[in-house]
């Protein structure tokens, strides 16, 4: 699966792309820029999953309240929007966390390789 589409409430459609080198290495550019406590071991994991929502994710429709920044975007604007998706509906997280999973799955999923190498599925119950 190179893509995922998540329908969320009010109108708000993230499409999710599997990532590239060039997304993880923007998206450590994205944490860099918002700071890392090292005092506390969470405030990597919840920046991590910001900034891949910021290179991975376009959102169409404006139900969120807030823009995803741009990589070129200032620090302030970038904080101010982490600020603003931390302060999202619980909810919606397990829906978009769940979503970079599918869409980063392993390397050998048949949904991600070309269908002239997939190979055909066994009929397990006709051996």
């Amino acid at each position: 699966m190179l893509t995922k589409v998540v329908e969320l409430p009010g109108g708000v459609t993230v499409t999710f792309r599997r990532a590239k080198i060039r997304d993880r290495l923007m998206a450590n550019k994205i944490i860099g820029r918002l700071g890392v406590d090292t005092e506390d071991i969470g405030d990597f994991a919840f920046k991590t999953s910001f900034a891949r929502l910021v290179v991975q994710a376009q959102i169409d429709g404006d139900g969120l309240g807030f823009t995803l920044p741009a990589i070129t975007d200032s620090e302030e604007e970038i904080l101010a929007a982490y600020e603003k998706w931390l302060d999202l509906d619980g909810g919606l997280y397990e829906h978009l966390q769940q979503a970079l999973f599918d869409v980063d799955g392993p390397l050998n999923d048949p949904d991600l390789l070309p269908a002239e190498i997939v190979p055909e599925k066994k009929d397990e119950t006709s051996e």
